[in-house]
């Protein structure tokens, strides 16, 4: 008999086999921080709800399905970015490993800030530094100050105009490299 992959040609097997390997990977990889377990903490921390799901209607319509649903993380902590529960749990937890508390102790960024600022001082923030074009570096910059803490946000060339306005607004150090690594 002979096998799926001989069917194939030389390079179509080593696509396959990539595919294969990846999944394989996948499977191995440790998924636990990003589940329902990590969502529930990340609501907790932020107070919020989970986000609705919203049917669009006209769209299953035109495209011959029972329905699309579209989560919109847009309105999160009234930033206009999804990123922003991410970058700023991710920024929090830090905060409170540094202060030597447990995040399920504290209730919420301003709890957070308090805490660090007593245990380091305001004069004394951190800098949280991340290189990207969009939505990241405006929550990083968010957060941060939300924190009492810098951020530093480097952007590559041809990023718009806009983007490094969002980060500057909230207090980022914003730098357009020379670089584009996109």
């Amino acid at each position: 008999a002979q096998s799926t992959s001989a069917a194939l040609s030389p390079r179509h097997q080593r696509k396959a086999w990539q595919e294969a390997a990846m999944v394989a990977m996948s499977r191995e990889a440790n998924t636990a921080p990003f589940g329902p377990v990590a969502a529930r903490e990340v609501r907790r921390f932020f107070g919020t709800e989970p986000t609705p799901l919203t049917l669009l209607k006209v769209a299953a319509k035109n495209w011959g399905l029972g329905g699309i649903y579209v989560k919109d993380e847009s309105k999160r902590l009234g930033q206009q970015a999804f990123k922003v529960f991410g970058a700023t749990f991710a920024m929090a937890k830090l905060l409170a490993k540094r202060s030597g508390v447990s995040l399920e102790d504290v209730s919420g960024l301003a709890d957070l800030r308090t805490r660090y600022e007593a245990k380091f001082g305001a004069d004394a923030p951190t800098t949280f530094v991340t290189c990207t074009d969009g939505n990241h570096g405006r929550a990083v910059a968010w957060a941060a100050k939300q924190l009492g803490q810098k951020a530093v946000v480097y952007m590559p060339k041809g990023s718009a105009q806009a983007r490094v306005d969002h980060v500057r607004a909230h207090g980022g150090e914003c730098t357009v490299t020379e670089l584009n690594y996109d």
